[in-house]
């Protein structure tokens, strides 16, 4: 029984941790999504300010991106796969 408790422990920890990684995704790319949207509405000339928001965005999203690849192969690990 103990054994069992332990792998369903594991398996739930193991989707927690995938849907987080996806709720995150999800998040970040609906903000910049919509600061997109933004700048298309101000065109043909967006403001300097929306433009450093922009480069900002885009940062903050290269600084994070690899996270949600870390939870997976933390998950695979966990799981032994390969």
């Amino acid at each position: 029984m103990g054994d069992m408790l332990r792998i369903w422990r594991l398996a739930r920890e193991s989707v927690e941790e995938l849907q987080n990684a996806r709720e995150r995704l999800i998040s970040r790319y609906s903000g910049l999504y919509k600061l997109f949207l933004r700048i298309l509405e101000m065109q043909p000339t967006a403001p300097t300010a929306m433009l450093n928001i922009l480069a900002q965005t885009i940062e903050q999203g290269q600084a994070v991106r690899d996270a949600p690849g870390a939870s997976v192969e933390e998950v695979k690990r966990s799981w032994n796969l390969p």
